[in-house]
């Protein structure tokens, strides 16, 4: 069973026309976390170190490089633990 900060949908507000780290992912399991991965239509503009998830591009509210457009950055995040289990957010 996994233990997460995370709700589902998670929602974060981070100013625009800055990067750096916006979120550390916090779960847990039995059996240890494995890994986290990154997904979704919005995950170019970001990266994941170690647990952390940072903004790698400038986000300018006036020109949204979201997918749609709408300046809501959508990302999946999978933990899998050493057993193989995964669990998704989005």
């Amino acid at each position: 069973m996994y233990r997460c900060l995370l709700e589902n949908p998670l929602i974060l507000y981070y100013n625009e026309n800055s990067t750096g780290n916006i979120y550390s992912i916090s779960a847990g399991s039995p059996s240890g976390i494995k890994s986290y991965t990154l997904s979704g239509d919005d995950s170019e503009h970001f990266r994941l170190n170690e647990n952390n998830i940072t903004l790698d591009t400038v986000i300018d509210y006036e020109n949204p490089i979201d997918a749609d457009g709408d300046n809501i950055y959508q990302l999946n995040i999978l933990v899998e633990d050493t057993k193989g289990v995964k669990r998704l957010w989005r």
